[in-house]
């Protein structure tokens, strides 16, 4: 069986090879076990790698590139619309090889592929994962609001999943823990919370992207309103992203510069330490 894959995951060259967002390359590599063969439509970027980028260890994965495309400014959100015709080309030809499509959502491709989806009866194994926030908040892209619509109806004709568990959703619609840690990680983790012991100073951790979607500034707030409140802590920020720079004037603004710790990317191991 052929899976396809559509996503905006970042993809890189290195060194002769192909790298991706670690989370995501570990969780496609688990699904290419139950494939003779995995295409991944995904974006490919001209920049070096980040050291958050893997390589697959699947060797049924395949790369089928697109260009890259997005950003901040309007410039960038028009040079989406301008490359959506290239995307459903690519996009269909692919969807007529495949027997299970897999796609992971917001962004603008995935948006394309949920509406041809729509109007085609095969594949018809479907599974679409929405990773961003199922509750509206403020500032978020309107083409998100709109995804989330046009999921709540169905009319992608697919299985769902979101993360967290939110009351009142159609049948399609599933509640599913990220998958990107393995069984072992998670036992790992809970020793090593068995282990822990609250002392002063409290130490808070966020860990993940650097963006003000993830809760950044909020972990910041909180150790500000523990301050106040004679607790004695501190906030290590693991990870990197866009608002990175924004978040150092931030804890600087709220006096918090010296209870606020960057450590920048950290791996797996490093993370558990």
């Amino acid at each position: 069986m052929k899976l396809l894959i559509i996503s905006h995951t970042p993809h890189y060259r290195m060194n002769g090879s192909i790298t991706g967002w670690e989370a995501t390359v570990r969780e496609i590599d688990r699904l290419a076990g139950l494939f003779d063969e995995v295409v991944h439509v995904a974006p490919l970027h001209r920049e070096p790698a980040p050291v958050s980028s893997a390589r697959y260890s699947a060797p049924n994965i395949r790369l089928r590139p697109v260009a890259e495309s997005g950003g901040p400014r309007l410039r960038d959100k028009l040079g989406v619309v301008a490359r959506f015709p290239g995307y459903a080309r690519l996009v269909l030809r692919e969807l007529r090889q495949a027997d299970v499509v897999h796609i992971r959502a917001p962004a603008g491709i995935s948006l394309l592929s949920m509406i041809l989806l729509a109007m085609r009866r095969k594949p018809v194994i479907r599974w679409i994962k929405y990773a961003g926030s199922w509750a509206p908040y403020a500032g978020e892209p309107g083409n998100y609001r709109f995804q989330r619509w046009w999921l709540r109806l169905g009319w992608p004709k697919a299985q769902v999943t979101i993360n967290g568990s939110w009351s009142v959703q159609p049948k399609h619609i599933h509640s599913l823990l990220n998958p990107c840690l393995t069984e072992e990680e998670w036992l790992s983790a809970a020793e090593l919370g068995r282990q822990k012991t609250l002392e002063r100073p409290v130490r808070l951790v966020y860990a993940g992207r650097l963006s003000a979607i993830k809760g950044l500034f909020r972990t910041i707030d909180v150790l500000g309103l523990l301050l106040k409140h004679n607790v004695d802590a501190v906030l290590d920020i693991v990870g990197d992203g866009p608002a990175r720079q924004d978040a150092e004037a931030y804890a600087r603004q709220q006096g918090l510069a010296e209870r606020v710790r960057f450590k920048g990317w950290a791996s797996r191991e490093g993370m558990a330490a």
